[in-house]
């Protein structure tokens, strides 16, 4: 198995990595109704597409990500895919 420079290591095929998955999840805000007063979270290390109508979606009691909470989840996506 072939190694990079230390200044440019990069993980190989079937290397094991340690990985701290905590920037990953941003703070969305304080939560209300059943669980009010609990931080919220968007986990971004996790991304999935659902179908929300065959899932029967409906609104969540926080109804919108902030600005700067929404900022914060799309550079730590950017970190995972490319998003533009």
């Amino acid at each position: 198995m072939t190694r990079r420079a230390a200044t440019a290591w990069m993980p190989d095929r079937q290397d094991i990595i340690w990985i701290d998955c905590n920037p990953f999840a941003v703070v969305a805000g304080i939560a209300g109704s059943a669980k009010a007063g609990k931080t919220s979270y968007v986990l971004c290390h996790q991304p999935k597409s659902f179908d929300w109508r065959a899932r029967q979606a409906s609104p969540h009691p926080m109804k919108a990500l902030n600005d700067a909470a929404f900022a914060q989840m799309r550079a730590v996506l950017n970190q995972i895919m490319a998003l533009a």
